[in-house]
């Protein structure tokens, strides 16, 4: 019987057939995920999140504890390492198992017995439908082990609450369904309500002829993925103190409603104060990190700033091992909630002209940081477009025609490249990810260096330290100054524009480097000196030697005119 299930699950599935729109959205939603790093970050994501849930186990079976003093029950199981120890063997048996039957199948074959299986590509192209499939059985079976993990785990739990050993093996129906909840839990594959919602939507465009169906098409090119995504940003705000906050008091003014704390309601409170209480030491670690100079926020939104970063190497959401800058930040929710920290301690320390904007500051700071994930770039870049729409239309352009070549292909030509390139334009977007993205001119920074290519196949990046070895970087880092940035004048072409820009970072770093060389400069306090000045003297004399090269270059070039 069971046989004959799978195979009637597997005639169904070949029934459903797949329009070209729909084929063309799979085949650009498979090509983002075919890079080496995507799959190391979804494994590296899925590994650190199972650690931070054992972690918030320990703060939250402390106030599941205290509130069981006067409930009279317990809903929260402590860390354990004979549970971990099970799980573990359990992922690394039944689930590897599962993980092959996906691969071989699309779905396991319990899933298929059940006729419960997610629906995959079936083009007329034998040769798109096994690539695409392979794509995405690749990403189901890294997540059905951690999931495998995750069932056991909980499974382990539910079964010390109740005392009852014996009952992780052979579990109530009540215990599985809440095992399979956890799984997709912790593998941000939870269903919710936003991408419910997304995919109710689109399901109605799609029967509203040509114009319902194009729409629907441009949604999924500027979100290709939806709940994946929109669960690893529950996940981060679950571990700040604003999201547990939240829980916390909805579910106690629950409970003060109706003057009873049901079990489930506790459970809630408890885990909440669990992960606040893990995401605020990780919130701390990343605010101390940034402090010591050892830790990077989120993309600076002033170009002035983002400049002098840029030309030191420091890349978002990074700590630095050693002497080099590791970006930490697309290792969810941990990540996210260290990068939150630095930025934090950025933001507090930056000098605003308004007060009153700073509280608008903390929240775009949230927003960049759970948007620094792989799959919410295209949704990056229409929300910067909406900000910005003049500045970010030719970048948005660009990478959404780069999307297009498959990300292992734009990995492998990048990989042969020794620096990062200009990219403005659908043109250049995919030229860029190709072989032939040399023949774009080298990016270069403030100081008219070209920028190094970033390791194409590591997840971290692993960015030079600058500040490290070189003092002019250094001298610039520590006391916050800046370079400025070269403005294209009216009537340039993009290729004069970048000429004269380098150019003038190569005299900027001239002059700069010569000056703080000088005993004037040396004598200068640094940041953190003695009041009035407090260092800004070495700051304004940096800022002042850019400024005057910049100045000196146009001068030049408006008598050449």
């Amino acid at each position: 019987m069971k046989e004959a299930r799978i195979k009637l699950a597997l005639a169904m599935r070949a029934l459903e057939k797949t329009g070209w729109l729909d084929t063309v959205n799979a085949l650009r939603r498979a090509g983002l995920l075919t890079g080496l790093k995507t799959h190391i970050l979804n494994i590296g994501g899925n590994a650190s999140f199972q650690v931070l849930e054992e972690v918030q186990r320990l703060p939250a079976g402390i106030a599941d504890a205290a509130m069981g003093v006067f409930s009279k029950q317990r809903t929260v199981a402590g860390p354990s390492v004979d549970a971990l120890i099970k799980a573990g063997r359990e992922a690394g048996t039944r689930g590897l198992r599962e993980a092959l039957e996906i691969m071989r199948s699309g779905a396991t074959r319990s899933d298929l017995a059940a006729v419960d299986y997610s629906r995959e590509i079936n083009s007329p192209s034998p040769l798109v439908n096994r690539y695409v499939r392979f794509v995405f059985r690749t990403m189901g079976a890294e997540d059905r082990i951690f999931r495998v993990f995750a069932f056991r785990r909980s499974l382990e739990a539910q079964a010390a609450l109740l005392k009852n050993k014996a009952l992780a093996d052979n579990p109530t129906p009540e215990m599985v369904t809440r095992a399979i909840a956890d799984g997709e839990f912790t593998t941000f594959n939870n269903p919710n309500i936003i991408a419910k919602g997304a995919g109710i939507a689109q399901g109605y465009l799609r029967t509203q002829g040509p114009a319902g169906k194009a729409l629907s098409f441009g949604i999924d090119m500027a979100a290709p993925f939806k709940n994946t995504p929109t669960n690893i940003v529950a996940r981060v705000l679950d571990y700040t103190p604003v999201g547990a906050g939240w829980k916390v008091a909805w579910h106690a003014g629950k409970a003060a409603y109706v003057k009873s704390l049901s079990a489930d309601q506790q459970a809630a409170i408890a885990n909440a104060v669990g992960r606040g209480t893990t995401g605020s030491a990780l919130l701390y670690l990343g605010y101390k990190l940034a402090e010591k100079g050892l830790a990077t926020g989120v993309r600076e939104e002033d170009p002035s700033e983002r400049a002098v970063t840029e030309s030191a190497g420091r890349i978002p959401g990074a700590v630095r091992v050693g002497n080099k800058w590791r970006q930490i930040i697309r290792f969810s929710p941990g990540g996210n909630l260290i990068a939150l920290g630095a930025t934090l301690y950025r933001e507090s320390k930056r000098d605003l002209a308004d007060e009153a904007k700073r509280p608008e500051n903390l929240v775009k700071i949230g927003t960049q940081t759970v948007l620094e994930q792989p799959m919410l770039e295209a949704a990056k870049g229409v929300i910067e477009g909406l900000e910005q729409p003049g500045r970010r239309l030719t970048s948005g352009a660009a990478s959404m025609a780069g999307s297009f070549v498959p990300t292992l292909a734009s990995d492998i030509a990048a990989a042969t490249d020794k620096y990062q390139r200009q990219v403005k334009g659908a043109g250049p977007g995919i030229i860029a990810r190709t072989p032939f993205r040399r023949m774009l001119p080298a990016r270069t920074d403030v100081l008219g260096q070209p920028i190094p290519a970033r390791g194409a196949f590591d997840p971290t990046v692993g960015s030079a330290a600058k500040e490290t070895s070189d003092p002019l970087i250094r001298e610039a880092i520590r006391e916050s100054a800046r370079f400025g940035i070269t403005p294209q004048r009216a009537g340039e072409s993009k290729e004069e524009h970048a000429a004269r820009s380098a150019a003038t970072g190569r005299l900027i770093e001239a002059v700069a480097r010569r000056m703080i060389e000088t005993e004037m400069y040396r004598e200068m306090p640094q940041t953190g000196g003695p009041p009035p000045l407090e260092g800004s003297l070495r700051k304004a004399a940096i800022s002042k030697a850019a400024e005057g090269s910049r100045s000196f270059v146009t001068e030049a070039l408006n008598g050449e005119e």
